[in-house]
C-alpha cells in the first residue's frame, strides 16, 4: 500500500503534535514572507510615503476658527398654558431646534449677504467633474427664492460650517473652515452675531404678533364681561331674595326649621297615641285602669280613692255590729255611691284629656307636614334659581379673571417689547487661527506609514501566495509531505571559479556543513542491514540533482565509506564532466555487454569514491534500465562491493527512466531547487515515483541564497555555524576530503583486483548476489 504526499503531510503534522513540538509562530512566518519580498514591500511603502508627503506639501492648508455661544433656558412666552414638566421637555427640544437654526440655510444666507461672499472664489464655482459625468447638477434648487448659483454657494458655505454642542452644558461651538484664516474667524463671528440678531428679531416679531392677538382678545373679552354683568343684574331684579350662598338663603333656613318641628310633632303624637291606645284598651277594666300611670299620678283621683276606701271600710265595720237596715248603714250607702260617682267622673276626665292631647298632637303634625311640603316646593324653586344665579355669577367671574389676565399679559408684553433681550450671548469670539487643521502633517504621514506598511505587507503576502515555487525548507513537509533532510546553499564564487562544483576541503564552510548534514541524514534514514543504494532525482532538469548526488557521494566518501557514484541520466549525463573524466566506457556499455564492470568502474580523484559514468548514448534508454533484470543484477553486484551506491537519475517529469529503477534502490532523495521548482511539478513527480513504488528518504533544498535571504533561512542556517568549519576544524575532523592526483593508469583498472580493496575486480570475478532489498518505509517518512 502506498501513501500520497498529502497523507505524509498529515502524518508529519500528527508526529509534530504527538511530541509537543512547537511550530513557528504565525507572526514570524509572516515576518519571513515580508523579509523575503522586502524590496517590493519597501518600494510599495516608499511610494505610499511619497504620496502622503506630496499630499502634505501640495494640499491647500485649511484653517478653522471657533466662536463659542451660550444658549440659556428660554424665558416664558407671553401666554403659557403648559405645566412645568412640559416646559422642561420643551426646553430640551428647543436646544435641538437652536442647533438646527445655526445650521439652517436662512442663517447661512444672511451671513453670506452680510459678508458679501456670493462672489468669493472659495464658495463660487462650477459643478464638480464627477457630478457632471454622473449627470447630476450641484446647482439645482427647488426653492424659488434662490438661484442655482446661490444654492451652490450656500451648500459650499454649509459644508465648511460645523455646529458642535458641548456635552452636559449649554455651550455651543460654531466652527468654520477656510483656506483664509482671517475669513474663517470673520465668518464664525458673523454667524454667531447673525444668529443672535435673528433670535432677537424673532422674539420681537413673536412679541408683536402676540400683542396684536392680545388686543383682539381683550376687545372680545371686554364685551363678554359687560354682557355677563348685565345678565346677572337683570336676573337678580327678576328674582329678589335669591342667593347662590346657602348660608344666606331664608327658604332653606325655614325648611330646616319645619323639618325639626315636624320631627318633634311626630314624636309627641306617637307618645300621646301610645298613651291613648293604652287607655282605650283598659277603659272597661277598673283594676287595670287604676294602674294607668296618668291616673296614679293624679292627686285628686288618689284623694277620692282614699275617701272611697275609708267609707267602704267604715261600712264593713258597721255591717258587723249593725244590721243592713240600720240608719247608719243606710246613711253610708249614698255617701259611698256619691264617692264612686265622683271617682268615675274624674277618671273619665283624665281619659278624655288623654284623647284630646292625642287629637291635638295629630292635628299639629298634619299641619306641620302641610307646611313642610309647601316649604319644600318653595326650596326647590329657590334652589333652581340659585343654581341659575351661580352659573351666571361664575361666567361673569371667569370672564372677568380672563380679562384681567389678558390685561396683565398685555402690559407685561408692552414693557418687554421695549427691550430687545435674548437668551443667547457670545462667550468667546473667534480669533484668527495661526496653524492649519488640515492637512495634519504628522497624522497624515503616520497614516501613510500605517497604510503603506499594510499595503506592503499585503503585497508581500499576495506575492508569496501567488508564487507557486518552493522557497523555504518549511514548505517541503507542508506541500510535498516528506521530511526535509538538508539545505544546500547556492554555489559560492570560489567553487564556480574552479570550474567544478565539488565540495572539498578548500570549499566554503557553508557548503561543507550542508553536505555533511545531508550525508548524516541519509545515513540515519538508510537501513544498515540492507544494501544502501540512494537514487537522487528531481522534478525537472536544471534543479541541481547532479550537484547534490556528486557532493553527497563526496561527503559519504569523506566518512571512510566506499562509495560508487552511478550516472543513469543517459539523455544528459553530467557526472563525467563534474569529475573531469571520460564518459565511456560506462553503464550502458556494461549493460550492453560491450565491456566488463571492472573496466567501466574507475576511481575518482576523491579518496574512497568510484565512478560509473553513463557510457555511450543508447538509442532507447528505457530498454537498458527497465527492459530486463540486467540493471537490477548490476545494482546487486555493486551493492555488495561498496558501502554506498549513489545514483544520479534523469528528471522525473522529463523522462520515465527514474520510475523504472525506484523499486531496485534502498531510498530516493528528492532534490528541490529554491525559487525554481514549483509545488505542482514537485507533487506530480512525487506521485509518479510513488506509483512506481519508491521509498523516500526525504527532500533536499538546493541553491538556497542564504546571503540574500539570511533572515528567511535563519532557523536552518546561520553564519556562526561556519565557525565549526574553520581551517583547523576541517583538518582535524576524520574522513576529511582528500583530493589526490589521478594516476595515468587510473582508467585502466585490472581484473586482478579481487579483494576488498578492488570492488570492481571482485564484481567481475563473480560471487553471491544479494536479492533486491525488501520494500518498506524508511525512518517513518518513506513511502511503502
Amino acid at each position: 500500500m502506498t501513501t500520497s504526499p498529502k497523507d505524509n503531510g498529515a502524518a508529519l503534522a500528527d508526529y509534530i503534535e504527538s511530541r509537543g513540538i512547537v511550530q513557528e509562530a504565525w507572526w514570524r512566518a509572516y515576518a519571513r514572507i515580508v523579509y523575503r519580498h522586502r524590496r517590493v514591500a519597501m518600494s510599495v511603502l516608499a511610494v505610499t510615503m511619497a504620496a502622503g508627503l506630496a499630499y502634505v506639501v501640495l494640499a491647500t492648508p485649511i484653517f478653522e476658527a471657533k466662536a463659542q455661544l451660550l444658549i440659556q433656558v428660554q424665558t416664558p412666552e407671553a401666554i403659557q398654558f403648559r405645566e412645568a414638566p412640559d416646559q422642561e421637555q420643551l426646553t430640551t427640544d428647543d436646544y435641538q431646534t437652536q442647533y438646527g437654526i445655526l445650521r439652517s440655510r436662512s442663517l447661512a444666507r444672511r451671513t453670506i449677504e452680510a459678508l458679501q461672499l456670493w462672489e468669493h472664489p472659495e464658495f463660487r464655482g462650477r459643478s464638480s467633474r464627477l457630478n457632471r459625468l454622473l449627470g447630476r447638477d450641484e446647482a439645482r434648487t427647488d426653492s424659488p427664492s434662490e438661484t442655482a448659483q446661490q444654492t451652490l454657494t450656500i451648500d459650499r458655505f454649509l459644508a465648511h460650517l460645523t455646529v458642535e454642542p458641548l456635552t452636559n452644558s449649554r455651550l455651543v461651538d460654531v466652527r468654520f473652515q477656510s483656506a483664509d484664516p482671517a475669513l474663517a474667524a470673520r465668518v464664525a463671528n458673523t454667524v454667531a452675531q447673525t444668529y443672535i440678531d435673528q433670535n432677537v428679531e424673532g422674539r420681537f416679531q413673536r412679541a408683536k404678533s402676540t400683542a396684536e392677538w392680545l388686543e383682539a382678545q381683550l376687545s372680545q373679552q371686554r364685551q363678554r364681561v359687560e354682557v355677563g354683568q348685565q345678565n346677572l343684574q337683570r336676573y337678580r331684579e327678576r328674582n329678589p331674595g335669591t342667593s347662590a350662598d346657602k348660608a344666606t338663603n331664608i327658604v332653606a333656613q325655614r325648611l330646616a326649621d319645619l323639618n325639626a318641628a315636624v320631627t318633634r310633632a311626630e314624636t309627641a303624637r306617637i307618645e300621646k297615641q301610645a298613651a291613648y291606645d293604652r287607655m282605650k284598651s283598659v277603659a272597661n277594666d277598673p283594676a287595670a285602669l287604676d294602674a294607668v300611670p296618668t291616673i296614679l299620678a293624679n292627686p285628686f283621683i288618689q284623694a277620692l280613692r282614699t275617701e272611697l276606701a275609708g267609707l267602704q271600710r267604715q261600712q264593713q265595720e258597721l255591717s258587723q255590729r249593725l244590721g243592713a237596715k240600720h240608719p247608719d248603714m243606710l246613711k253610708l250607702a249614698p255617701a259611698i255611691e256619691a264617692a264612686e260617682a265622683r271617682l268615675k267622673g274624674e277618671i273619665a276626665k283624665v281619659v278624655q284629656a288623654i284623647e284630646n292631647d292625642y287629637l291635638a298632637a295629630r292635628a299639629n303634625e298634619e299641619r306641620l307636614l302641610t307646611q313642610l311640603a309647601a316649604q319644600q316646593r318653595a326650596a326647590i324653586t329657590q334652589d333652581r334659581r340659585a343654581v341659575d344665579l351661580g352659573v351666571i355669577e361664575r361666567e361673569v367671574t371667569t370672564n372677568q379673571q380672563l380679562f384681567d389676565s389678558l390685561m396683565q399679559r398685555a402690559k407685561e408684553l408692552g414693557i418687554a417689547g421695549e427691550f430687545k433681550t435674548t437668551n443667547v450671548r457670545i462667550v468667546d469670539e473667534a480669533e484668527v487661527p495661526h496653524l492649519p487643521v488640515w492637512p495634519a502633517r504628522a497624522l497624515t504621514l503616520l497614516m501613510a506609514l500605517v497604510a503603506g506598511s499594510a499595503v506592503a505587507a499585503a503585497t508581500a503576502v499576495a506575492m508569496e501566495r501567488l508564487d507557486m515555487r518552493i522557497k523555504s525548507p518549511s514548505e517541503i513537509p507542508t506541500y510535498l509531505g516528506m521530511p526535509f533532510l538538508g539545505l544546500v546553499p547556492e554555489l559560492d564564487a570560489a567553487l564556480t571559479a574552479k570550474g567544478t562544483p565539488l565540495v572539498t576541503n578548500d570549499a566554503p564552510p557553508a557548503m561543507l556543513s550542508a553536505f555533511d548534514e545531508l550525508s548524516s541524514s541519509v545515513i540515519i534514514k538508510a537501513d544498515p542491514e540492507n544494501p544502501r543504494a540512494v537514487l537522487v532525482c528531481s522534478a525537472g532538469p536544471g534543479e541541481g540533482k547532479t550537484l547534490v548526488a556528486s557532493n553527497l557521494a563526496v561527503a559519504l566518501a569523506a566518512r571512510e565509506q566506499r562509495v560508487l557514484l552511478v550516472d543513469i541520466d543517459l539523455h544528459r549525463p553530467r557526472v563525467h564532466g563534474v569529475f573531469s573524466t571520460e564518459r565511456t566506457p560506462g553503464i550502458t556499455d556494461v549493460l550492453a555487454g560491450k565491456c566488463k564492470l571492472s573496466a567501466a568502474v574507475r576511481q575518482s580523484t576523491i579518496t574512497n569514491l568510484w565512478l560509473l559514468t553513463a557510457g555511450h548514448p543508447p538509442e532507447r534508454a528505457g530498454a537498458f534500465l527497465g527492459g530486463g533484470p540486467h540493471f537490477r543484477e548490476l545494482l546487486g553486484v555493486v551493492a555488495r562491493q561498496f558501502d554506498w551506491v549513489v545514483i544520479d537519475s534523469p528528471p522525473v517529469l522529463a523522462v520515465a527512466d527514474s520510475t523504472l529503477v525506484v523499486q531496485d534502490v534502498t531510498g530516493v532523495l528528492f532534490v528541490v531547487s529554491t525559487e525554481k521548482t514549483t509545488r505542482d511539478a514537485a507533487r506530480v513527480a512525487i506521485e509518479r515515483l510513488d506509483v512506481a513504488g519508491a521509498r523516500f528518504f526525504g527532500a533536499v533544498l538546493n541553491r538556497a541564497n542564504v546571503e540574500r535571504h539570511e533572515y528567511y533561512f535563519d532557523p536552518y542556517y546561520r553564519r556562526e555555524y561556519e565557525t565549526y568549519y574553520g581551517a583547523d576544524a576541517k583538518a582535524a575532523r576524520p574522513g576529511a576530503r582528500k583530493v589526490r592526483p589521478e594516476p595515468a593508469a587510473a582508467t585502466a583498472t585490472t581484473a586482478a583486483r579481487a579483494d576488498r580493496s578492488d570492488p570492481p575486480a571482485r564484481a567481475a570475478a563473480g560471487g553471491p548476489r544479494n536479492p533486491p532489498p525488501e520494500r518498506r518505509p524508511l525512518g517513518g517518512h518513506g513511502r511503502a
